[in-house]
Formats: C-alpha cells, sequence, structure tokens
C-alpha cells in the first residue's frame, strides 16, 4: 500500500495541476533572488553540491558548486 501511494504522489507531483496558476511565463532570475535561494537552501540542510542541481531543477539555472560556497561564505561573512 505504500509503494501505491509513493506512486500516486509522485504522479500528482509531476505530472499533476499543482498550486495556483502562474501569472506570468517567466521567472527572471536576478541576482539577488539566485542568491537568497542559496542561502534558503543552505539553511533548510541542503548541500553545496545539492544546492547545485536544486538550482538547475527549480530555477532552470547553472551555477557552480563554487559559486555557491562563494555565496555562502560572503553569506557567513555578514552573519558574523
Amino acid at each position: 500500500m505504500a509503494h501505491k501511494i509513493s506512486l500516486t504522489l509522485c504522479d500528482m507531483v509531476l505530472w499533476g495541476d499543482s498550486g495556483p496558476t502562474p501569472s506570468g511565463a517567466t521567472l527572471t532570475v536576478t541576482p539577488v533572488r539566485l542568491k537568497r535561494a542559496v542561502v534558503t537552501l543552505s539553511l533548510l540542510g541542503v548541500s553545496e553540491q545539492d544546492s547545485f542541481i536544486a538550482l538547475d531543477e527549480l530555477l532552470d539555472t547553472r551555477r557552480s558548486v563554487g559559486y555557491i560556497a562563494q555565496v555562502l561564505r560572503r553569506a557567513s561573512a555578514i552573519v558574523t
């Protein structure tokens, strides 16, 4: 039964309608939005390598793991 539920949830997430209809066809990924996404993913416990994958999948944006590390170092310096 758990397997059936898992498959159903995957179908809903991958192919179903979820959430409101977007107001526009595109999302502008500004440098600030990108940095906020990197820091937010880190705060949620996502590794730098997984953040690289998430940015590509969610924002259709490719940045190096080095870029992600640099953003996190700068954010850490601001906080301390």
